[in-house]
């Protein structure tokens, strides 16, 4: 049984280059008074557990993925919003060329219009192809990470 989501947006990682980005964001969600749950790790001793990580994607609507400065590959957010279901909302461009893309489940900020991310929330998830899931391994990546 899944727990109740509780928060709309969910972010969690180290500060590194992207701290303005991560703050920015989080005032423009604030705003339209959405519920967020942001952890901006600044040190070894802040570290959040996996688990921990784990429980609050659970109980959140959607995954925040901020890339770092020239960073253009995946992130373990976009799996984690495919594999339990989840809207991510991510500042890497590349992922529209993934397999995986689907503007209802993903929101690509400075390419998609920010103004509309009250429908993007809105509208219901499309379920991916199992063929697509299949891809990414799933039970080797639950092994891994779990």
């Amino acid at each position: 049984q899944n727990p109740e989501v509780v928060f709309d947006f969910y972010f969690v990682g180290y500060a590194k280059d992207r701290e303005n980005e991560i703050v920015w964001l989080l005032a423009q969600l604030k705003q339209l008074n959405y519920s967020v749950e942001f952890k901006i790790v600044k040190s070894k001793d802040e570290e959040v557990p996996y688990l921990n990580i784990i429980e609050n994607i659970l109980k959140s609507k959607c995954i925040i993925d901020i890339n770092q400065k020239g960073q253009s590959g995946l992130t373990l957010r976009p799996l984690e919003a495919m594999f339990f279901n989840k809207k991510l909302l991510t500042n890497n461009k590349n992922i529209i060329q993934s397999d995986f893309y689907h503007p209802n489940n993903i929101f690509v900020l400075n390419m998609d219009n920010f103004e509309k991310i009250s429908q993007f929330m809105n509208e219901d998830n499309v379920k991916l192809p199992d063929s697509v899931l299949n891809k990414y391994e799933i039970n080797n990546w639950m092994d891994v990470y779990l």
